[in-house]
């Protein structure tokens, strides 16, 4: 009989761990329960310490996962943009020093228009994405400066 390989020895584990928890997962949920009431702070412990671990891996999923779900954006379609623009907010050409720049998008039809700062961000949603009050706006600046 030949020795196995250390790599094939895990791929076997792993197979066999798999369907003994598919054979008894009923089981396997009770006792990984008891367990984590059990021993409540050391998994709390293990908890933070593996999140604080992973801080930058946890940011990623989160970052990937709003950007996909509220714009169709993948991160690779947001960094593109970023990368286009120069890392500047589209209006004011100022970059954004501690965040990501938030996307701008058009709350009626969900269109990605460019990536903002956030002053010019909220600016443009304090004023409905109106052009004709944004206008109005400019002129009322022009009028008393």
């Amino acid at each position: 009989m030949s020795k196995l390989s250390k790599e094939e020895k895990n791929k076997r584990s792993k197979a066999s761990k798999k369907a003994y928890y598919a054979a008894n997962k009923e089981k396997v949920k009770a006792k990984n329960k008891a367990y984590r009431i059990a021993n409540k702070e050391k998994v709390r412990a293990w908890g933070k310490a593996w999140h604080a671990e992973n801080r930058g891996r946890i940011l990623d999923y989160d970052r990937k996962r709003h950007l996909k779900r509220k714009y169709g954006l993948t991160l690779e379609d947001y960094e593109r943009m970023f990368r286009a623009q120069d890392g500047r907010c589209k209006l004011c050409g100022k970059r954004e020093k501690k965040a990501m720049l938030p996307v701008d998008h058009n709350h009626f039809t969900k269109k990605v228009r460019a990536l903002l700062c956030r002053k010019c961000n909220t600016g443009l949603g304090q004023f409905d994405d109106d052009p004709k009050l944004l206008r109005k706006a400019a002129a009322y600046i022009e009028e008393h400066n």
